[in-house]
C-alpha cells in the first residue's frame, strides 16, 4: 500500500519575546503597555512582552533580575535593562558592570537615559529637550496631563503611533547614552522601541506567508 504523500510541515514561527527589567516601578512599564496598545491599533498585532521586576533599583538587582530570565530565553528572545543615568546612585563601576553584561550575549540590551527616562518621553513631543525639561514633572505633564501625580504613560492618548515614530525619528539624528558614554544627554529607548516594531513586523509577515 502506497503511503499518502504529506505535505511539508512550515516551520512554526515564534514571536520574540522580549524581557523587560526596568529600573523605575511605574513608569517604564506604563509607557511599555502604551506601545503596546498602539501597536495593537495599527497592525492588529503587539509584540509579547515579559516584564521582570527587580527588588530593588540598584545596577546589581537590574542584572541579578534580567539574567533568572537567561535560561527561558529562545534563539531570538531578547532581555533589556531600561535604567536613567543617575551619578548620585550609580557609579562609574555600575556602567561598567551593565556594559560587561550587555556585551556578553547578543541577546542583553541596556536602555540607558540621561538625565532620566522622562526625556524619552519627551521626545515624543520635541526634538531636542533640555536636561532641566527632563526633570520636571510639570513640565512632562504638559504634553501627559496629571503625570506629575501618576506618572502613568499607558491611559495618555497624547502617545500615538505617530508620536512615537516621531520620538524615534528625532532620537536617530542625535547622539545617545550608551554604558561606554552614560554622560551623554539623550536616551537609547528609541533602540528597543524600533526592535518591538520590528518584532511586530516579522510577525505580520509570517502569517501572511502561510
Amino acid at each position: 500500500m502506497k503511503k499518502i504523500p504529506q505535505r511539508p510541515r512550515r516551520a512554526r514561527y515564534y514571536r520574540t519575546i522580549f524581557t523587560i527589567v526596568a529600573e523605575g516601578s511605574l513608569t517604564e512599564y506604563s509607557y511599555i503597555r502604551a506601545v503596546q496598545r498602539r501597536l495593537q491599533e495599527q497592525y492588529g498585532t503587539n509584540c509579547v512582552i515579559s516584564p521582570s521586576k527587580p527588588r530593588n533599583s540598584s545596577v546589581k538587582e537590574l542584572i541579578q533580575a534580567a539574567n533568572k530570565k537567561v535560561s527561558d530565553l529562545r534563539k531570538n528572545d531578547q532581555v533589556w535593562i531600561l535604567v536613567d543615568r543617575d551619578p548620585e546612585s550609580h557609579t562609574e563601576e555600575d556602567m561598567h558592570n551593565l556594559m560587561l553584561w550587555e556585551q556578553s550575549s547578543a541577546r542583553h540590551h541596556v536602555a540607558l537615559s540621561n538625565p532620566r527616562f522622562e526625556y524619552w518621553l519627551l521626545r515624543h513631543f520635541e526634538d531636542a529637550p533640555t536636561e532641566k525639561n527632563a526633570l520636571d514633572d510639570f513640565y512632562v505633564a504638559r504634553y501627559l496631563p496629571g503625570y506629575d501625580n501618576y506618572k502613568d504613560v499607558e491611559r495618555s492618548a497624547k502617545i500615538t503611533y505617530r508620536a512615537i515614530e516621531s520620538a524615534i525619528c528625532h532620537a536617530g539624528n542625535s547622539p545617545y547614552p550608551t554604558c561606554e558614554q552614560p554622560n551623554i544627554i539623550g536616551s537609547g529607548m528609541h533602540l528597543l522601541v524600533r526592535e518591538l516594531i520590528n518584532a511586530v513586523g516579522a510577525s505580520i509577515s509570517s502569517k501572511r506567508a502561510e
